[in-house]
């Protein structure tokens, strides 16, 4: 009987709306997922592409001065540095751009080489993971305390896409 009312009760339980069948509600919603995501990762890319071509912002010298040393310090809590030669590396460069007051377009560019470390599976990629995320946490704080300065256009389009950054980051990663 109960084989005999399937239908019946699938338009019960559907009130109303399309019958879906076995596996089929689970395969539309994981593309639609995978088309947010996608639609959401455009978005974030398309922002820091914006913010590059209206000029260069940067970090206000006297805050950013101390966040590579910070963010190495941080690290060296979690990570040795002999097992993470190379992001330490990357560090040092980061620690010498923040001292010297380069663009914001110069920091992203050393995330970049971060982030590019982190795909490796190793103590090192791992290490790198973590640097990448303290680096987007003092970024964020930056932009969130509007603590970058140059050209105001520059300076809200790079804000804008690092506060969007790390919403798509806290949902999709």
């Amino acid at each position: 009987a109960v084989k005999a009312n399937i239908d019946a009760m699938q338009r019960v339980i559907a009130g109303g709306g399309p019958i879906v069948g076995r596996g089929e509600g689970a395969e539309r919603v994981q593309r639609a997922l995978v088309d947010a995501k996608t639609a959401a990762r455009e978005r974030a890319d398309q922002l820091y592409t914006d913010a590059r071509a209206a000029g260069a912002a940067y970090l206000d010298p006297q805050v950013a001065s101390t966040f590579g040393e910070e963010v190495t310090n941080t690290l060296r809590r979690k990570v040795n540095e002999r097992s993470a030669p190379v992001t330490y590396g990357i560090l040092e460069d980061l620690d010498q751009a923040f001292r010297n007051g380069v663009s914001l377009d110069d920091i992203e560019a050393i995330r970049t080489q971060l982030t590019n470390q982190a795909a490796n599976v190793s103590s090192d990629g791992k290490a790198a993971k973590d640097a990448v995320r303290l680096l987007d946490d003092k970024l964020y704080d930056m932009a969130e305390h509007n603590l970058l300065y140059g050209n105001n256009e520059a300076v809200g389009l790079w804000a804008k896409a690092i506060k969007n950054y790390r919403q798509y980051n806290n949902r999709w990663e």
